[in-house]
């Protein structure tokens, strides 16, 4: 038998309530889990570049999830030449997913090249995480 019974005092019948509830709870994790997005480039631009992984990410209700696979041996450094977009859904960007990563991160995002007044990474929606990322070399 699933789930719990509770006992309908006024018919004398006993109901099985727990695994309707359950059902329900399921379909709404399911409706409200957003995509996967896997940066495997340092280019500034293109498929599998950070830029790309934030503009699906915006296009994608959310939350999301952009998680890192850089082939090679880090450390790597995604040198950027203009501003990122904007994270505007919920998004966790999770460097601590780079094949490397042991309590020190190995992707840096770098503006040495971008011009002055360039912001790093804005996070314009709620509830966005950023987990072992160096985000260095931008200028005021």
């Amino acid at each position: 038998m699933f789930g719990a019974l509770k006992n309908n005092y006024s018919t004398g019948r006993t109901a099985r309530w727990l695994p309707a509830m359950s059902l329900f709870v399921l379909m709404i994790n399911v409706a409200v889990r957003g995509g996967t997005y896997t940066v495997t480039t340092t280019a500034d631009t293109g498929p599998g570049s950070l830029r790309q992984a934030i503009t699906a990410a915006n296009n994608d209700p959310g939350p999301n999830l952009i998680n890192f696979q850089i082939s090679g041996s880090g450390p790597f450094s995604i040198a950027l030449t203009s501003a990122l977009p904007g994270v505007t859904n919920t998004t966790t960007l999770d460097a601590t997913t780079q094949p490397g990563f042991n309590g020190t991160p190995v992707v840096e995002l770098n503006g040495a090249g971008t011009p002055t007044g360039t912001a790093g990474l804005q996070l314009i929606g709620s509830f966005n995480v950023v987990r072992g990322l160096v985000i260095n070399r931008f200028t005021q």
